[in-house]
């Protein structure tokens, strides 16, 4: 495999002016670190890679877990292969299994120093609601409650630059001799080939059609009556705001085969550049993908950034359209409520977690391909003592996809929905040793076989028209399935 051989005569890949620190030297670290421990160390080598399309490296994988992440600066991961996995269930999971993987990754990994881009990191996210028990979609799906997945191999490209990350499992009694072997398995099921272009082709569009039994007039129906009784609570004082959901299967074509995620992400990538693009295979059947607008939380050391993102309108087919849509969403009073209940209720859940809290005194607009959003920016300096944990637990729901109050809202959402929403509007993302990104799990689908189930909600507050929330899931929806059909 001349081709693809590792350059085991290089020193690993290091910031510009840093020490090359041979992998042999790091293997012995690690081999230190797993005897002393008594439990197995992770090694983390890297290597400059060849500038393939990671959606093309992904697609030859062909065994699950396998994980896709862009962010909005443009870096996009390809993840295969699991050199730990950590899960969890019920209503503590979110922050047992974050603060689980930081620790694991503080104290049990292995790596040359390098920039953030180019940091091993796990891959993965949360169920929205763990009181409410997965239906029969999400049920034996793999989608805990909480999972995240460090990858065997971790493939890293923006633009010209491009990187491999590759995982290898020290324990307690290794055989420094054992290493260049697991090494060359590494780089026989991993190492990607060179391609010509950087990105690939786009695929032909995928051929989605509504099932007859999840497009009737009783959809409609039970949508306008769960809206009908939240809002009653609404009225009623019990509730400041709700969010509904709903969900619709699309089938592929009979003659065609089961969904490819990646083609999907082909779509989505190119379709919305300004949002994050992931898709999570936890399993060879299932996975989840989306291209979410909204980020819940940025996380540098002690500093955090998020947003709050409620209140929501169509695109014009001219400019000006376009602006007198905006003006209209900036000055719409049913619209700024709800986003100013996110606000607050951002605020408030932030607040004691932080030493400083800022947020912008007036929403921006967040302009996307086909909707257009309120957006007020968040930041952040966080306690001390302050986990990230902490912060996924208290954060999460945020009003934009819960409501307010969150316990009141949730209690209210079970009744009203009665099915899970599965990874549906929750945390995704990944967490590093001392950073973390999360977006909101919404603009999303699970894919099962020729099957995709698409996900909308929409925020009541008082004042709202069931029809019209209705016809704003539409929107989201017809966005979502015109990406992947054009």
């Amino acid at each position: 495999m001349a081709s693809n051989a590792l350059p085991f005569d290089r020193p690993l890949t290091t910031p510009k002016g840093a020490h090359n620190t041979p992998p042999w030297h790091l293997s012995e670290v690690a081999s230190q670190r797993a005897r002393e421990s008594r439990e197995r160390s992770i090694l983390v080598l890297g290597f400059p890679a060849p500038a393939t399309d990671p959606l093309t490296w992904l697609a030859g994988r062909s065994s699950a877990p396998t994980i896709y992440w862009r962010d909005r600066d443009g870096w996009e991961y390809g993840a295969a292969g699991s050199a730990c996995r950590i899960e969890g269930q019920g209503p503590d999971a979110i922050a047992n299994v974050a603060d689980e993987a930081v620790a694991f990754l503080r104290h049990r990994l292995v790596a040359e120093a390098a920039p953030l881009h180019r940091q091993m990191r796990f891959f993965g996210g949360f169920s929205f609601d763990p009181q409410t028990p997965p239906d029969d979609l999400w049920c034996d799906t793999g989608f805990s409650d909480a999972l995240l997945v460090l990858p065997e191999a971790l493939y890293i490209r923006r633009g010209l630059e491009s990187h491999i990350l590759l995982s290898i499992a020290i324990p307690p009694d290794a055989s420094p001799a054992a290493l260049p072997t697991e090494l060359k398995r590494l780089n026989d099921r991993y190492w990607p080939e060179s391609a010509p272009a950087q990105t690939s082709p786009m695929p032909p569009p995928l051929e989605l059609l509504a099932a007859t039994d999840d497009a009737t007039d009783g959809e409609r129906h039970r949508w306008h009556e769960a809206a009908s009784g939240l809002l009653a609570l609404i009225e009623g004082g019990a509730l400041d705001k709700a969010v509904l959901s709903r969900r619709r299967r699309y089938n592929t074509s009979p003659a065609a085969t089961c969904i490819d995620p990646w083609t999907v992400l082909r779509a989505l990538r190119t379709k919305t550049p300004d949002c994050y693009q992931f898709s999570f295979r936890p399993r060879d059947s299932h996975a989840f993908v989306g291209a979410s607008p909204e980020r819940l939380l940025r996380l540098q050391g002690r500093r955090l950034d998020s947003e709050c993102v409620a209140g929501t309108t169509g695109r014009g087919e001219s400019a000006d359209v376009d602006r007198e849509l905006a003006t209209a969403l900036m000055s719409a009073t049913k619209d700024r409520r709800e986003h100013d209940l996110v606000v607050s209720g951002v605020h408030d859940t932030l607040g004691p977690l932080c030493r400083q809290l800022s947020l912008a005194d007036q929403p921006e607009l967040l302009v996307l391909a086909t909707l257009q959003h309120l957006r007020t920016p968040v930041s952040a300096e966080l306690n001390e003592s302050v986990t990230l944990g902490d912060v996924l637990k208290h954060l999460h729901p945020t009003p934009s996809v819960g409501g307010w109050p969150r316990p009141e809202a949730l209690r209210a959402i079970r009744e009203a929905e009665r099915s899970s929403r599965g990874w549906y509007a929750a945390p995704v993302g990944w967490i590093g040793a001392d950073a973390a990104e999360f977006a909101v799990g919404i603009r999303s689908a699970l894919i099962v076989d020729r099957a995709a189930w698409l996900f909308a909600g929409a925020g009541l507050v008082s004042g709202s028209d069931p029809e019209r929330e209705w016809r704003e899931t539409d929107s989201k929806l017809l966005a979502f399935l015109t990406a992947l059909r054009s």
